[in-house]
């Protein structure tokens, strides 16, 4: 009697409850799968919200994310600087010390210290990969070659010069094209007054010979691969401010292929302040060729006339030389030999044949620093175109040593 009696207590009590009902036992839970489960969980609860941004429309970005025509025109650029401080010796022992050495640029004074060339500039470069793009460059320069080579009337009554002042634009015209305006280096040669740029430490006669510096108009064309031509309008050869009514044209074609370059560089333009219709012409062709990673030549052929009413004077000039470094480029020689005829003293200011020949040794303990040494002889056709002991003019030749320091960044 007892037993049915607690069956017929109990089985409603069981039919009531579901847990009990239709519950099995909870399995225990698997850590793997609880982890599996959250990760599918987020990755659906991102996928909803980029949906919803979809279906709401683009969002416009905060304002301070937006870039500013300033950041995009200081972005890759760079500051770079210049030193270079020398002391040179004529071997003639003359007694006159400023401006004893005859017909140089940056090397013009004897058994004196100098600070040859000191440099302070900002540039930005267009990538040549780029469609478009925006450069510049301004360059300001202090030193002894500023009052030799530079000429263009802006600030060397304060020692100081603009080397350059420039702004490039690239657009994506004709397989790209870049105009450009403001004040350059000159295209010529293989040397620049920024001595920055050159390996010895003077400059030869390629650098009386041709414009230093122009002001103007460019525009640059990309022609073919490795092929390309610059056209120059400008005031004329070291003219910031022109000194008559003529521009100047002239035009730089270029080749590159592998190890090889080279260059016809021509300009042409009323370069007197006193006339609009005589002309100076110049013509040259620059060609140099890396043997390897320490080996360099250079070659350069030049050709130039002007016009003084029914006459010319003309020039030529032919300048060669080698570089090679040893030592995994820590130490650095060079030769260049220069040959200049003035056949009416239109560069040198008397009818003379110039020869020169330039050694320079140079130890760079760091990329940025290096301590030189250079050897340079003079040779003129004529018996009085250097001074000599006394000061006067009474020699052929002249022998010049320069120890130099330089420091870029």
């Amino acid at each position: 009697m007892l037993r049915p009696l607690c069956l017929c207590l109990c089985l409603p009590l069981f039919l009531c409850s579901p847990g009990w009902a239709n519950d099995p036992t909870p399995p225990k839970e698997d850590p793997g799968t609880t982890k599996l489960y959250e990760e599918t969980r987020k990755e659906v609860q991102a996928l909803r919200r980029e949906l919803d941004e979809l279906r709401a429309g683009p969002v416009e970005a905060p304002e301070d994310e937006i870039p500013r025509l300033s950041d995009v025109l200081l972005e890759n650029t760079r500051v770079r600087g210049a030193l270079r401080g020398s002391y040179g010796w004529n071997l003639a022992a003359p007694d006159q010390r400023k401006g004893a050495n005859d017909l140089r640029l940056s090397d013009l004074d004897h058994n004196t210290f100098a600070l040859t060339h000191a440099l302070l500039g900002v540039e930005r470069r267009i990538s040549p990969d780029a469609i478009w793009g925006v450069g510049y460059g301004l360059d300001v320069v202090a030193g002894r070659v500023v009052e030799e080579a530079y000429d263009d009337g802006l600030l060397q009554s304060r020692g100081l010069a603009v080397g350059q002042a420039y702004v490039d634009l690239k657009l994506p015209l004709f397989g790209g094209t870049t105009i450009g305006a403001g004040k350059r280096y000159g295209w010529f040669g293989f040397e620049s007054i920024d001595l920055s740029r050159n390996f010895h430490q003077s400059l030869s006669y390629a650098a009386l010979s041709a414009p230093r510096t122009v002001t103007g108009l460019s525009v640059d064309f990309e022609l073919a691969d490795g092929l390309s031509y610059t056209q120059y309008v400008v005031n004329g050869w070291d003219q910031a401010i022109d000194e008559n009514d003529a521009k100047s044209l002239g035009g730089s074609l270029r080749l590159e292929r592998g190890d090889f370059r080279a260059r016809l560089n021509w300009i042409a333009g009323a370069e007197r302040a006193d006339s609009e219709a005589d002309l100076r012409w110049l013509l040259e062709v620059a060609v140099d060729y890396s043997l390897d990673d320490a080996t360099r030549f250079e070659l350069l052929l030049r050709y130039g006339q002007e016009e003084f009413g029914d006459q010319t004077e003309d020039f030529a000039l032919v300048q060669a030389g080698v570089r090679r470094e040893f030592f995994d480029g820590t130490v650095r020689m060079g030769l260049r030999v220069t040959f200049l005829h003035d056949e009416d003293g239109l560069i040198t200011g008397r009818e003379q044949s110039l020869l020169e020949a330039t050694a320079t040794a140079e130890w760079r303990p760091l990329d940025a620093v290096g301590l030189g040494v250079e050897y340079r002889h003079d040779h003129s056709s004529e018996a009085d175109a250097f001074r000599g002991s006394r000061g006067q003019a009474t020699r052929r030749g002249q022998d010049t040593v320069a120890f130099f320091l330089r420091f870029d960044f």
